[in-house]
């Protein structure tokens, strides 16, 4: 559904595949931000940020270390997991400390899971640690939901209220409902925007509270994220999401 937004995103799909288990996959990951940057000479720090979008259940090893459980990974074996702090490690590595990062985690699916072994996943609670020893610069880290919550799923939006109204946002939509709306996407605009739709959609649509969390590196920090699309495309974008699953 990101691609949709190319109008005024470079968007880079990195297959599933890729980010698998094995060490090749992590090294494809690697070497696609080294790539990445490389092809941005004489970008713009402050007008040109990096976002990284995953969409992965967040776990937590036997070590308290909060993990990504990658495709094809196993659910039991925690060395083919992908830990937090590798993905900051490769964000720091690829990526000069000036230029503004936004990590975006689709992460919290399981907040109880027997099967797994999971009474309850400390995955936000963990995370909040290892981003409070982080020395990643202009780094902030967007999460599907909060503390004790699950980031739901919606077949009737043909994804997760997160991912689908995290869409928006950087189609406009957060632009439009700021009071300076201006024709730029703010990454403080995308945070409140995202919040406040993704929050009204979980207790209207499931009696619950799902309040994405939003951390950075300097409370301070705000930068420009996107350009808004036109009125008509933005539109067009409502319209696809209230008319029926947004993708297959």
């Amino acid at each position: 559904a990101l691609e949709q937004l190319e109008q005024t995103l470079e968007v880079r799909e990195i297959d599933g595949s890729w980010l698998g288990p094995t060490a090749e996959a992590r090294q494809t990951f690697t070497t696609r931000l080294a790539e990445h940057q490389a092809a941005q000479r004489g970008f713009r720090p402050i007008r040109e940020p990096l976002v990284i979008y995953f969409s992965m259940p967040g776990v937590v090893d036997r070590n308290g270390t909060p993990c990504l459980l990658p495709p094809g990974a196993s659910a039991y074996e925690s060395n083919q997991w992908l830990p937090i702090d590798w993905v900051l490690e490769q964000i720091a590595a690829a990526t000069p400390p000036q230029r503004a990062k936004l990590l975006v985690l689709d992460s919290n699916q399981h907040l109880i899971c027997w099967p797994m072994g999971i009474a309850y996943n400390t995955f936000v609670e963990r995370l909040e640690q290892v981003l409070a020893g982080s020395t990643v610069e202009n780094l902030a880290v967007m999460t599907a939901a909060g503390k004790g919550e699950s980031s739901w799923s919606a077949p009737e939006l043909g994804g997760t209220p997160f991912g689908q109204f995290l869409r928006l946002g950087l189609a406009g939509a957060a632009d439009q409902s700021a009071a300076d709306s201006d024709g730029e996407v703010w990454l403080e605009e995308l945070a409140d925007y995202v919040r406040r739709e993704v929050d009204q959609w979980a207790q209207a649509c499931r009696g619950v509270r799902q309040t994405p969390w939003l951390w950075k590196s300097d409370a301070q920090l705000d930068f420009f994220v996107t350009h808004a699309l036109s009125d008509s495309a933005l539109a067009e974008q409502r319209e696809q999401l209230a008319s029926g699953p947004a993708s297959a």
